[in-house]
């Protein structure tokens, strides 16, 4: 006669099962506690903003005309707009503007192109010049500059909406100039190229 008997893991099977189950939670720690530090919060709102600028770009060359880069510290925002619509709602709107409040709050018409990024609380945005630029490029890799405690970069300044950084031309070139994403006593340089007006990073300037 054949006897049913209810078998059950055995040693060697459990410590294989609690094997797997530690290397998963370990690669699973190991991820989190990495995706949260400063440097790679710092890279994912850099390639945002890198996003953005190439999408003005793309819009100027196809659209045939010219995309202006505002940013806006005191919230934290970096608007692209096309050139001429971005006066006018400048214009229609010079009462609603205040230190709180920002171009992001408009609403635009559906056939213009206007994007929008607008950054955590612990990042802080900054516009710069082409003079900031050192001549000489860095290559593919962000450079994480320390930041001058003398030079203060919180991204609480008053936000100037009327005055674009620079702008896309229909050609795909830049007017030149740039922005920082900056975190802590850490920041990237992003500046768009005059002739191509790809975004790349760059080093500026240190502070005089």
């Amino acid at each position: 006669m054949c006897r049913n008997r209810n078998r059950g893991f055995t040693l060697v099977e459990l410590l294989v099962v609690l094997a797997i189950i530690s290397i998963m939670v370990g690669v699973a720690v190991a991820t989190l506690s990495g995706a949260g530090t400063p440097k790679q919060q710092l890279r994912r709102e850099a390639r945002d903003l890198t996003k953005l600028l190439k999408e003005a770009r793309q819009a100027a060359m196809e659209r045939k005309l010219k995309v202006d880069v505002y940013v806006e510290p005191s919230v934290r925002t970096v608007c692209a707009v096309e050139s001429g619509y971005a006066r006018k709602l400048l214009a229609d709107n010079a009462e609603f503007f205040t230190d709180e409040t920002s171009l992001k709050e408009l609403v635009p018409e559906t056939n213009r192109f206007f994007r929008v990024t607008t950054f955590p609380e612990e990042i802080a945005v900054e516009a710069f010049a082409l003079s900031d630029i050192e001549p000489e490029k860095t290559g593919e890799e962000p450079l994480f500059e320390t930041v001058p405690k003398e030079v203060p970069m919180t991204g609480t300044e008053t936000s100037e909406v009327s005055r674009a950084v620079f702008s896309f031309t229909h050609l795909g070139g830049a007017s030149g100039g740039g922005v920082s994403v900056v975190r802590g006593g850490l920041r990237i340089d992003i500046a768009c190229d005059l002739l191509t007006g790809l975004p790349e990073i760059v080093r500026r300037k240190a502070a005089q």
